[in-house]
């Protein structure tokens, strides 16, 4: 079988019930549709929903605590995606097709709507085309420059290679 498909689909459609695993201050359980891992240096984490549905502020505090946690500076990168569909019930999402409504890279920017319509394959292919694009700009220039200069240069090529045009 193919990887990335689902093996069982009668126990892929069967339901986990976590009302009794609820704890102090209504702490219950929560789910992540989606979890990437390039090799323990980039990370990309997703939850899908139904368009017009929005992510519950318990789920989108445990895809902020991933995402924080996995963006370790100068060593891990993560991503975040939410994104939409509008596929009936009886059929499969397809989720290399849906569109991002919102994606994180960072503490400081949070979460944003993409600039301009994206599929969520997309997304991922352009955020890891980056990181690389990244990674060998400041390899390049942390051997050439003082360290005062090396950040005012890198500020800059961060602002040209900004992720941000998805």
């Amino acid at each position: 079988m193919d990887r990335g498909t689902i093996y069982n689909i009668e126990r892929y459609k069967q339901l986990l019930d976590f009302s009794g695993l609820q704890f102090e201050r209504k702490i219950t359980p929560t789910d992540i549709d989606l979890f990437l891992d390039f090799g323990g240096i980039e990370f990309v984490v997703g939850e899908f929903k139904v368009k017009g549905n929005s992510v519950p502020y318990g789920q989108r505090r445990a895809l902020n605590e991933i995402l924080q946690h996995l963006s370790i500076k100068g060593k891990t990168n993560a991503m975040g995606i939410i994104a939409e569909h509008q596929t009936p019930p009886d059929k499969m999402i397809n989720a290399c097709n849906c569109w991002v409504t919102e994606y994180w890279f960072d503490i400081a920017r949070g979460w944003q709507p993409p600039k301009e319509p994206i599929t969520v394959r997309k997304a991922i292919e352009q955020w890891r085309e980056w990181q690389t694009r990244k990674e060998l700009l400041l390899k390049s220039q942390a051997k050439e420059q003082t360290p005062l200069k090396w950040l005012t240069t890198n500020l800059e090529n961060a602002q040209q290679l900004s992720l941000l045009e998805i």
